[in-house]
């Protein structure tokens, strides 16, 4: 569901992670303690990768997740754990309170919806 990772071509690195966050996230009030850290020990994800999840999280973020994360620790590490999840993680195989895998299911829909090529991503990765 994610693009390969052969066609990444930087590295993922703190500097690359950086910018990420902040490009798509610095518009919201979002922590970033411990992100990149967290981003690098997930090691079975290349740069393309969590940028396209961060991009669909950024993307949804007022509709589906402003509102829901408000009352918590609004931190871009809660928020890139559900895109994880939600694009890595078989369904029967997530976790949390009925809430959360609500907003889990909701955010995979979105990326169903909104991804011209999420067929693509699925079927040739």
């Amino acid at each position: 569901m994610l693009p390969k990772k052969e066609f990444n071509i930087y590295p993922k690195t703190q500097e690359n992670l950086n910018a990420l966050l902040l490009f798509y996230f610095e518009k919201y009030d979002l922590t970033f303690e411990n992100t990149i850290e967290d981003l690098i020990n997930k090691t079975s994800l290349s740069l393309n990768q969590i940028e396209f999840i961060i991009r669909k999280l950024s993307e949804s973020y007022h509709t589906l997740f402003k509102d829901f994360l408000k009352n918590s620790k609004a931190t871009s590490n809660n928020l890139i754990n559900y895109g994880i999840e939600a694009l890595t993680i078989d369904e029967t195989e997530w976790c949390g309170s009925k809430a959360r895998l609500a907003k889990t299911k909701d955010f995979l829909e979105y990326v169903k919806k909104t991804e011209k090529d999420y067929n693509f991503w699925g079927k040739y990765n």
